[in-house]
This record gives structure tokens, sequence and C-alpha cells, in this order.
């Protein structure tokens, strides 16, 4: 780039300045018109993580190594605009987000690393967040499943009233914690 300006200013017969720093300028890594150039860049590289953080989750038998995929990419996917064509989950978006939030939910269950109690919240918090989108009306056959597993979690909970957990419908965190 620097070439190029420098190349019009030294081969016309008049370099105006402004031109000059306006080369120095666009090349220059950190500047406001240098960065103007890079979000397309970003988001083909934020696909293209995302994309191999899904492969690495799906590879894994390790949940450590799933949590560490899955929470990478949730954090990418607002990031990716075009969704990848490559992808090995199909449907729509909020279909693979939820897929991944119950992925999370499955991880954190199976988890032995950290506390118990603190992967069952966990759990159940992804497991929740999936149902966001995981709905009875719209993904039916989703929606029972991760209604299924979150049961399970709850069944198994060591924070809050494991009873009443089960027995709600539709338990909220606050109602099914201990102070």
């Amino acid at each position: 780039m620097i070439g190029r300006c420098l190349r019009l200013c030294l081969g016309g017969s008049i370099c105006r300045v402004s031109t000059l720093v306006f080369c120095v300028v666009l090349a220059t890594p950190g500047s406001a018109l240098a960065r103007k150039r890079e979000p397309a860049q970003t988001k083909r590289q934020a696909a293209v993580e995302f994309t191999r953080q899904i492969e690495r989750w799906q590879k894994s038998d390790d949940p450590e190594e799933e949590i560490d995929a899955l929470e990478a990419a949730l954090k990418l996917e607002p990031q990716v605009k075009a969704w990848p064509q490559i992808l090995a989950l199909k449907g729509s978006r909020q279909q693979v987000r939820g897929t991944l939030q119950s992925a999370l939910g499955d991880s954190y269950e199976q988890r032995h690393k950290g506390s118990r109690a603190d992967n069952l919240e966990r759990a159940i918090a992804a497991y929740e967040a999936a149902l966001m989108v995981r709905t009875r009306g719209s993904l039916p056959e989703q929606w029972a499943e991760t209604q299924n597993n979150l049961a399970g979690v709850y069944r198994s909970r060591i924070r809050g009233d494991p009873a009443f957990c089960s027995t709600s419908p539709m338990p909220h965190r606050s109602r099914c914690s201990r102070p």
C-alpha cells in the first residue's frame, strides 16, 4: 500500500502532502481507516473459527474439551454474519444455537472437574437457554428431549429443593435455589 502511494507521489510532478499522509494513515495497522477494512476479514475468521469449534466439540469425548469448544462457539455465533455452508449442524441459526446450548448442558452434567453443584447449576442454565429456542410449538421433539434432560439434572440437584423442581412444569431457578 505504501509503495503504491509513493509511486503516485514520486511519479507526478507535484506530490501533495495530504496524499502521502493519507497513504501512511491507511497503511498503519491501528488506524481508523485500516480498521474499516478489517471487518470482512474478521467476519470470515469468526465463521471459520466457529466451524472449527463445532467440529472440535463433535470429535471430543472429554467433557472439559466439549465445554471449551461449545462455550467458544456460542461466544463466536453472534459475530458470524454469513452462516457457514459447510457447517456439520443443519438447521436455522436458532436451532443450531439451541443444539449447542443443550450439548453444553449435557457436558456440564457429565463433567467431573470442579464442584458437582456448580456443574449441575451450569447444566440447568444451559438447558434453560436451549429451551428459549427449542419451544414446544416450534421444535416439539427437541423441546421434549431438553425438558427430559433438565428434569434429570433437577433430580440430581444438590442446591435447592429437588422435589419442588422436579414437580414444577417450568421450574424457575430462583424458587429452586437455596439462599
